[in-house]
């Protein structure tokens, strides 16, 4: 008997899942891919401004856009957010056959004293506290930034943001498997640990990147400040202004990087 079960990865799943949540043929997946856990519009409001004004065509999908320029394009992939939802299309992505790069973009607490509101953080690594990976990769398997694509990003990123001041950072962050878990004292203990920046997303991209050889970078907005009594419900609406214009400055950077 044939026996075809999900977690096999078989040409026949990921098609059906390529199809089925971005709306693309398996072999239409381009070689760079952006994720991203939230609707583009939630991230950023004027993603189909910037994407005109950089002469990219951009054409919907079922999971968010493809942009293409005349000889190039790019996936960019809302995912949903958690580590459970996320780990299931990064690992179908990650086996596509034309994948090379995937860039993160999201947000996180920031949890060190010497983090603000609106920096930007590109962790070298990440501490994988996600817990969805446990049966597909052991815990000691590697979480790092490919660290050829974040120096190019890095130094991009700076000079995008400067006129604002806005910092970007280049330290460990952690992933964690639901909101609830970042209890006070969970998160002084990380803070211990020399972690700067708390998500559900991104070690997971990480960590199966480097178990497929796939260049990876997750660049991370600080939106809230936990342990300073700036969770995330009191920084909704804290300067909406100003992480508009950096939210922006990071997409044009993406952007440029790409094509």
């Amino acid at each position: 008997m044939n026996i075809v079960t999900y977690g096999e990865l078989s040409a026949d799943l990921i098609q059906w899942a390529t199809q089925g949540f971005i709306g693309l043929q398996e072999p239409q997946i381009p070689d760079t891919i952006i994720l991203t856990p939230f609707h583009v519009d939630r991230l950023f409001s004027d993603f189909l401004a910037v994407a005109e004004r950089e002469n990219l065509i951009s054409e919907k999908v079922k999971c968010g856009y493809l942009l293409k320029s005349k000889n190039k394009q790019t996936l960019f992939c809302c995912t949903g957010i958690g580590a459970s939802v996320f780990a299931d299309i990064t690992n179908v992505l990650c086996n596509c056959q034309n994948t090379k790069t995937i860039l993160f973009v999201g947000t996180a607490g920031g949890i060190s004293d010497e983090i603000q509101l609106l920096d930007l953080n590109i962790p070298p690594s990440c501490l994988r506290l996600d817990k969805v990976l446990e049966i597909l990769l052991p815990l000691d398997a590697p979480a790092e930034v490919d660290q050829e694509l974040a120096t190019q990003l890095q130094s991009s990123m700076k000079a995008a943001v400067a006129e604002w001041e806005v910092r970007v950072h280049n330290q460990l962050h952690a992933t964690v498997p639901f909101v609830t878990c970042e209890t006070e004292a969970f998160l002084r203990d990380l803070q211990k640990k020399g972690v700067w920046t708390v998500d559900m997303e991104l070690s997971v991209l990480y960590a199966l990147a480097n178990h497929y050889n796939i260049r990876s970078v997750g660049i991370i907005l600080v939106e809230d400040l936990p342990l300073h009594g700036l969770p995330i419900w009191k920084c909704r609406d804290v300067n909406t202004e100003l992480k508009q214009q950096v939210q922006t400055k990071v997409l044009q950077t993406i952007l440029r990087h790409i094509f």
